[in-house]
């Protein structure tokens, strides 16, 4: 007798087109399947987080990294949040800070080193929590060897994020500032108040406008 081969291939409610039915022993000789009985692959949600890192990589940066001997803010962020953290970075820049991010730090075989020198020698750590912070081992890491190596630690939350637990303990008696819940008046002074306040070194005398 003669079936239907999508019915064969019926997997999870997914099927391939085959529009011709044929015998039994036709099966393996369909000229679609090369000799052999194909299944169809099971179908996958896109993970767009790659493409958010990679638009984010070629993003123009806002300015070049610090690199001196006078007091600096590291700053740890998610690459993927690049569209939202380089004006948040010129802000802290027009405040009269000098800033200190990954654009700075040269990937070589020793970047690792020259990142725990740069978070240990830094007059203030800054994290801008997002949900891709939030979640990045790197990131989590990076507050996690500041607040070891007893640097001061403003948070900034630039959206309602729900931390994982060792964040949310490491971060829970830390000054935050939640800009999700504030106006633009009203971040302006937190965050140039928060900064002068854990600031380790001479405070700038610019604000924000």
């Amino acid at each position: 007798s003669r079936f239907d081969v999508c019915k064969l291939l019926r997997i999870g409610g997914d099927r391939r087109d085959y529009s011709p039915s044929l015998p039994r022993s036709d099966i393996g000789n369909h000229p679609l399947n090369n000799g052999k009985l194909l299944m169809p692959s099971p179908r996958r949600t896109r993970d767009t987080k790659p493409v958010r890192w990679a638009l984010s990589r070629l993003m123009k940066k806002p300015f070049p990294a610090y690199r001196g001997g006078d007091p600096y803010v590291f700053v740890s962020y998610a690459h993927a949040d690049g569209t939202i953290v380089y004006p948040e970075l010129t802000r802290l820049n027009e405040l009269g800070y000098d800033i200190l991010y990954d654009e700075g730090i040269c990937p070589s075989s020793s970047w690792r080193n020259e990142m725990a020198e740069s978070i240990d020698q830094c007059s203030l750590f800054v994290i801008f929590i997002t949900p891709q912070s939030a979640g990045s081992e790197t990131c989590i890491r990076e507050v996690r060897f500041a607040l070891e190596h007893a640097r001061p630690v403003l948070a900034i939350h630039l959206v309602e994020t729900d931390l994982p637990m060792e964040l949310e303990l490491s971060l829970a008696d830390r000054q935050a500032v939640l800009k999700h819940e504030l106006t633009e008046s009203e971040y302006n002074g937190k965050l140039s108040g928060g900064m002068a306040t854990l600031f380790e070194g001479e405070h700038p005398d610019t604000t924000a406008t």
